[in-house]
């Protein structure tokens, strides 16, 4: 078996779990990946490989230990924790409500007039950043990003994660998520649900993970995609890149929020797919992008990132991109 496709996976999270203070969890993610994909060993070699990685948390051995001797928290530290996560949940159901708003509004407007389609996404991210933008720089960026990704994604993904569930059960009851897909409508980007999904969960994972772990959750999917049905999609990695390069500038403050609310487009923060191959089944894409092939992969890879960066926004505001 080439060693290639998990090392992808498991070189992505050791540099994530580095970076992350959410090891813990990562570790109880990794363990739903290994026995959830047990139809396909290469994901179960990934996790079992990363758990080792994150084993002792995302420091070195040394200080690791060290900091497990420290003292708890302080009591007032673990209260402003607790009243700023409070915040964030309370910022980010008023942002999914101003969603289902739009929602409603839009489903109850007449057939010549209801919104679908693009100019439905480009509706729903603009009213999501106007409420979004009441909470000021610090609050509302993270309350944009994680809204926009439950409320626009009809999926149960972010429900299955382990990272991820917990958090989504605060925003919206099971009653309150069925009254959301009931009026959603069709969003799209570029023409197709699935990019939707990609790009706001991407850019959820990386407002609450970091740009590393929301990377490496896009390329596992991808992987599993390839030996489970519709297969590995790089219009999909396509539209994963431009939901965390997205996230990235709005969490730096160089998208604004009063202006995404004015003028977002999805042509102007997503890119073509034209030309990036799709439907690649678990052996094509072994044999053509991992082994002495990978650097194909690495190549497309950065073409993708390309054609997000040279989008006018992104050339507009800078590149320190992750």
């Amino acid at each position: 078996m080439d060693v290639a496709v998990p090392f992808l996976i498991t070189e992505s999270l050791r540099r994530a779990v580095r970076e992350t203070s959410h090891w813990r969890l990562v570790r109880r993610s990794l363990l739903f990946l290994a026995t959830e994909t047990s139809a396909w060993c290469l994901c179960r070699i990934c996790a079992a490989a990363a758990l080792s990685l994150v084993a002792c948390g995302p420091m070195s051995a040394g200080e690791s230990q060290a900091n497990r001797s420290r003292a708890p928290l302080a009591t007032d530290q673990r209260v402003q924790r607790e009243g700023e996560r409070s915040e964030t949940i309370e910022a980010t159901r008023r942002v999914v409500r101003s969603v289902v708003r739009a929602a409603r509004d839009n489903a109850s407007s007449g057939l010549g007039v209801r919104r679908q389609g693009d100019e439905l996404t480009d509706w729903y991210v603009r009213q999501a950043a106007q409420t979004a933008a009441t909470f000021g720089n610090n609050l509302g960026p993270r309350a944009f990003l994680t809204g926009i990704g439950i409320a626009l994604d009809d999926s149960d993904v972010l429900l299955k994660n382990p990272l991820t569930r917990e958090f989504c059960q605060k925003i919206e009851s099971t009653v309150e998520r069925a009254n959301r897909l009931e009026v959603l409508g069709n969003p799209t980007m570029l023409g197709r649900r699935d990019s939707l999904q990609h790009f706001v969960v991407s850019a959820y994972l990386t407002a609450e993970l970091g740009s590393l772990l929301a990377d490496t959750a896009g390329l596992a999917k991808e992987l599993m995609d390839a030996q489970r049905g519709s297969g590995f999609s790089f219009a999909d990695v396509a539209a994963d890149q431009a939901g965390i390069l997205f996230a990235g500038r709005v969490l730096s403050g160089k998208f604004a929020l009063r202006q995404l609310a004015e003028t977002f487009s999805v042509t102007q923060y997503v890119p073509s797919v034209t030309g990036l191959p799709e439907g690649l089944s678990a052996d094509t894409f072994q044999r053509d992008y991992a082994g002495e092939s990978s650097k194909r992969y690495g190549e497309l890879r950065q073409e993708i990132r390309s054609r997000v960066q040279s989008l006018p926004p992104y050339r507009s505001s800078g590149s320190d991109d992750p």
